[in-house]
This record gives structure tokens, sequence and C-alpha cells, in this order.
């Protein structure tokens, strides 16, 4: 991770601070178990939860179901497709969905990445439209990045250590 001299927190995001390689697919267990066979990874429990997003100008909720890798950082993860989403299964014939990266500041973030070209795809949000979570901004090359605090490397730190 880049740390800010500065601040002693993460720097802006960049390659360093990449944690994990996002994927969508068809079935999640068939696609863990092919790419163990493949690529040698290990998985952590799969984990379904509620994720309420701003899309298309509308508040949507979803249920995903996803799991990362035990090897990295940078993580795996891997997405069960999700209807007419930004996870659809359009994406799941796509390979590399999005690459996640963690911010000491995500809003400063999620601006200098506007800033700089690209456009906010999906944000996660409460019900009142508070942002909580990653947000996917895409620049006109169609790369997808993930932007998140600095909480969500704990939370996959402990997702990828669970055994259950």
């Amino acid at each position: 991770m880049a740390i800010d001299p500065m601040t002693g927190g993460l720097s802006p995001a960049s390659y360093e601070n990449l944690y994990h390689m996002g994927i969508v697919v068809p079935e999640l267990a068939p696609a863990m178990s092919e790419m163990s066979e493949q690529m040698g990874l290990t998985w952590a429990p799969a984990r379904a939860f509620p994720v309420n997003i701003h899309e298309d100008g509308e508040l949507r909720s979803y249920n995903v179901l996803a799991t990362y890798s035990r090897e990295g950082p940078p993580y795996f993860e891997l997405i069960e497709a999700i209807g007419e989403s930004v996870w659809s299964p359009a994406m799941a014939d796509g390979g590399l969905h999005h690459i996640g990266v963690l911010a000491a500041d995500p809003l400063a973030e999620i601006a200098r990445l506007e800033a700089a070209g690209f456009e906010v795809e999906v944000q996660a949000v409460t019900r009142d439209g508070v942002v909580t979570g990653p947000t996917y901004l895409v620049n006109r090359f169609g790369v997808r990045v993930e932007v998140n605090g600095e909480a969500a490397r704990d939370m996959v730190l402990e997702w990828v250590a669970a055994t259950d």
C-alpha cells in the first residue's frame, strides 16, 4: 500500500493501493472450482449480502453473492451475475469487471477521478442516498475502478481468513 508521508494514511488511489480484481461470473460455485483448478486459487467462504446502489439515476437493491481468493493482495473477487445490474450476466463473459482500490478519503478520490475523466457508474448508498461504500467509476476506455475507504481492507482481510 502506498502511504502518504504527510498524513500517514493511504495516498490517493494508485497501483500500490490496488487490493482486488473483480470478475462477474455466471454461477459462483462452478467458477470458484474452475479458477481453483486453473490458477491454484483457494477461496474464502461465499457470502450473500444486500447492497443498495444508485444506478441509472435510481435507487436499487440487490442481494450480492461473492467471494475473495485467499491469495493476495491483490485478491480475486468473484461476483455471481445479477439480472439487469452493473453485475449483469452480460458482464460475465467480459473478463475483468473492475479493479478495486483503497483511498484514505474515498470522496476526494472519486472527485479526483471524475476530474480526470472518469464517470460515476454506480455508488453504494443508504436509502437516503448517503454514499456508504464502493463507488464504480468508468473511463472512456471502459476501465472500471471501484473506490473504497480504508475500512474495506479490514473487511477483506477478515473475510479471507474466515473458515465458514
